[in-house]
């Protein structure tokens, strides 16, 4: 009897385990580039930042790293807080995806073209172009 409850404690736990890592996984893939445009879901945005990413804000271009273009991306989802956005256009290749992408902040509009490298089912931003329209 206490074999049975042992055997069937682990399984719960282990199937618990499965749901956990699936369910991360499918909205990791599926989910992304809705999730991280949500207004005020920077945060979110600036975790799927590959290390180093190439950064253009208005024509300036660099390669940063993750602390760094997280410092520039605040202060322009700051600046400029999204009001909505509309995808324009998306592409698949077999590791990338892009995406672009009209960002409106009240009455300015920006161009914004993303980048996501996709790996071992994680999918990071590896390039932010942001152009003012």
């Amino acid at each position: 009897m206490h074999f049975i409850y042992k055997m069937r404690k682990t399984i719960i736990f282990f199937l618990g385990v499965l749901w956990y890592v699936f369910s991360c996984s499918y909205m990791d893939k599926y989910d992304t580039i809705e999730k991280i445009l949500e207004v005020e879901n920077s945060e979110a945005f600036i975790r799927r930042l590959n290390d180093p990413v190439l950064l253009t804000v208005n024509e300036v271009n660099n390669t940063y790293t993750k602390a760094q273009a997280s410092q520039i991306l605040k202060k322009f989802f700051k600046t400029y807080p999204i009001s909505e956005y509309k995808i324009e256009a998306k592409g698949n290749s077999e590791d990338n995806t892009y995406y672009n992408i009209l960002y409106i902040s009240g009455t300015k509009n920006f161009k914004m073209y993303l980048l996501f490298k996709n790996e071992n089912g994680r999918s990071t931003i590896r390039e932010v172009k942001i152009s003012k329209l």
